[in-house]
């Protein structure tokens, strides 16, 4: 049973943990709306979302570059991309991209291209987040979904998949942390040998991962040396157990890293989970009563952003996400549902507007760009 779980995960995860999926799973037709989870207590505030850029390829996170004024999208690659190389298992192209928007100047283009992609049986990885870093590159995350095995049959430039990597100005990729490695040689979790990495927070100290696949997020130091920050335990649901899937992290206002959960399948709502954790402590448990995280932000008064991405659950037919706001009293503000279609990254800017990629499980040029103005 164990195999078959993960295997259901990162089929349905898609665009978010493990690539893209086959639409019938994650949405089938038939399946009728979940009832919406009951956990904290919820108030509403109207926020109207806009879309400012469409046609992105499987976009993934959103960062906001204070360097340039700049929005950064990850872009995972096209599934239509011509393969390089032995296509019998999977296929492999230089079809990721990071997309760049500035709502201040004319810049509304991918400002590197050429990135690895991989798509498989199980779906479609590449980049996943970036964090900018220096002043002439980011720091990223790569996905994968599988084992340095699967990563060796393609070309050698599809060394930085499963690896926490540096990205130039120039457009070189130089990867610095093989965490397909790590897993293979301490398997956190204990389950399964599998690596995803989904979510990426970059500071002084190195670079936080969150790996959706391998159930733990990791700390990476400038060096490029890797440890285990926390493994989140799973969620006891009738007679077994849903796997946590880690897919965002970031730095609070606090010093600690926060980081949620998506969940495996039956993708349940409202068990979803914020924790944080910090080096040398254990993860603590910030709130429950959420369900598909994809990503979590604070706005500028130091208020926890939760960002769903299919507020009914994965497997309910209803596409529909959810952004939250987790208020003091552990009240739920909800900032923005209406237009949120299968959400996967946010990014907070100075003025307070939330920008978010949207419709992240479509087809080639399928993907979105929102904006909602100053809700944060």
């Amino acid at each position: 049973m164990q195999l078959s779980r993960r295997r259901l995960r990162q089929t349905a995860l898609a665009g978010a943990a493990a690539g893209a999926v086959a639409m019938s799973l994650v949405l089938p037709a038939t399946a009728a709306a979940a009832p919406a989870p009951a956990g904290a207590s919820e108030t509403r505030t109207a926020g109207t979302l806009e879309v400012v850029r469409t046609g992105l390829n499987n976009a993934r996170k959103v960062t906001w570059d204070p360097r340039l004024d700049v929005v950064y999208v990850a872009e995972a690659g096209r599934s239509s991309a011509t393969c390089i190389g032995d296509t019998t298992n999977g296929c492999f192209s230089r079809s990721g991209s990071i997309y760049g928007y500035s709502p201040h100047y004319d810049l509304s283009s991918r400002v590197v291209t050429g990135l690895p992609t991989l798509r498989t049986a199980r779906g479609l990885t590449g980049l996943a987040e970036v964090n900018p870093y220096g002043a002439t590159e980011v720091r990223a995350v790569f996905g994968l979904g599988g084992t340095s095995a699967l990563r060796e049959q393609f070309d050698p430039a599809a060394a930085p998949l499963g690896q926490l990597a540096r990205i130039q100005v120039t457009g070189q990729v130089i990867p610095s942390a093989d965490l397909v490695a790590f897993e293979e040689q301490n398997n956190p979790d204990g389950r399964i040998v599998d690596t995803n990495p989904y979510g990426v927070e970059t500071d002084a100290t190195g670079s936080v991962v969150a790996d959706a696949a391998a159930n733990a997020i990791l700390h990476v130091t400038p060096a490029g040396a890797v440890s285990v920050l926390a493994v989140p335990p799973g969620v006891p649901l009738g007679p077994r157990e849903v796997e946590p899937v880690p897919t965002s992290v970031v730095r609070g206002p606090d010093g600690y890293y926060y980081f949620g959960e998506l969940l495996g399948a039956p993708f349940p709502p409202g068990l979803a989970r914020v924790w944080k954790v910090r080096p040398g402590e254990q993860a603590t448990l910030v709130s429950a009563g959420f369900t598909n995280i994809t990503d979590l932000a604070f706005d500028r008064q130091g208020r926890l952003l939760v960002l769903e991405m299919a507020e009914r659950g994965l497997l309910s037919g209803d596409p529909t996400g959810r952004l939250v706001r987790l208020e003091a009293d552990g009240t739920q503000t909800v900032l923005a549902r209406e237009g949120l279609s299968l959400p996967g990254g946010m990014a907070v800017t100075p003025n307070g507007d939330i920008y978010i990629s949207n419709k992240i499980t479509s087809a080639d040029g399928g993907s979105e760009l929102l904006r909602l103005r100053g809700a944060a």
